[in-house]
């Protein structure tokens, strides 16, 4: 992505690049308006990736209402490969979401969820990092997004968005701490 940016930084420190195949050289004059050109072309082609990824995406959310990526833990696709309620998980998303509402930290969901025997696709547990963004994510509203294109009501909701706030405002209890006396004396 910043191939000229690398280039320049080299020739900053008395360096240069060159390919065994020449398709890059930075050891003359001629070679680097070469390589610079190529490297324009690759932007290029990364920039027009980028726009029509973009449009893909904005089709497949706010006109199709379709996840993008494979299906959130909970849910499972359709044969139109829309997301459906996976009924067996679910309730387990809907109990991390009260769990986490009551103020349990993630750490301790994610022991207990491993002591219940809940596990991933891959059969790997659900750890405390992953039942974090589970809980941050907005599909279990019924939401397709990808980044700012966002589609409410897309799929079947499975937690209320009450829930969903709730979990996504608890923090776990703070032990109460003596206060201290200051330096000075106060208290």
């Amino acid at each position: 992505v910043d191939g000229l940016g690398l280039i320049d930084t080299l020739e900053d420190l008395g360096g240069w690049i060159a390919a065994a195949d020449g398709t890059i050289d930075t050891t003359d004059r001629v070679a680097r308006m070469a390589t610079t050109m190529m490297f324009a072309v690759g932007q290029h082609e990364l920039d027009r990736y980028r726009e029509q990824s973009a449009v893909v995406h904005e089709r497949a959310i706010v006109e199709k209402g379709r996840h993008m990526g494979p299906a959130p833990f909970g849910y499972a696709r359709d044969e139109d490969g829309r997301l459906v309620i996976d009924e067996e998980r679910a309730p387990i998303v809907v109990s991390i979401f009260e769990r986490r509402a009551d103020g349990m930290p993630w750490a301790t969901l994610s022991d207990e969820l491993t002591c219940e025997g809940v596990r991933r696709e891959n059969g790997r547990k659900l750890s405390a990092q992953q039942v974090r963004r589970m809980v941050k994510r907005r599909v279990y509203l019924g939401e397709a997004s990808h980044g700012r294109h966002v589609k409410p009501a897309a799929h079947p909701a499975i937690v209320t968005e009450a829930l969903w706030i709730a979990a996504n405002r608890a923090a776990p209890g703070v032990r109460a701490i003596a206060t201290l006396p200051t330096r000075h004396g106060d208290s």
